[in-house]
């Protein structure tokens, strides 16, 4: 999976068409419930672990719910700018604790929420605007579980 989404990611993240972004969220999701649960085996806590655990079946429900996009048509803007998550090779080896782990998962989680919201902002379907503000709402909260996981690590 890791070489199908480096691929994905060589996609330009400026004037991007709606189905190529979509594309993009698809594998983001699966990236996030891989790293996820691959963190979930590395920390102490066993409290923190069921947390991971649970964001990552979050987040693979996320990648069904926005596979099940296509079963809907949209109207595609002509381009829309995406903000990039920067994770096409990041690796949890490449970091050096837990606490940097969190600051990057923060923030991945806040631009896949203002990527969900440009998205909703570029389609007119009323049932796919309403569930790209559902998948955004849902990266707030992992984004507050996760900061809030991270005062802990202060």
């Amino acid at each position: 999976w890791r070489e199908n989404f480096k691929a994905q990611c060589s996609i330009s993240w400026k004037n991007m068409k709606t189905r190529e972004a979509l594309k993009i969220a698809i594998f983001e999701e699966e990236y996030f419930y891989n790293f996820y649960n691959a963190l979930s085996a590395k920390v102490v806590s066993p409290t923190f672990s069921e947390i991971l655990k649970k964001l990552a079946s979050q987040e693979l429900i996320h990648k069904e719910k926005l596979e099940s996009i296509n079963s809907f048509k949209i109207d595609l803007v002509p381009e829309i700018d995406l903000v990039s998550g920067d994770i096409a090779s990041i690796n949890i080896k490449d970091f050096s604790s837990i606490k940097e782990i969190l600051l990057f998962a923060i923030k991945q989680e806040i631009s896949a929420r203002v990527n969900y919201l440009k998205l909703k902002n570029a389609v007119s379907d009323p049932k796919v605007k309403e569930l790209f503000q559902m998948l955004a709402d849902e990266e707030l909260n992992h984004e507050q579980v996760l900061t809030e996981e991270l005062g802990s690590y202060k």
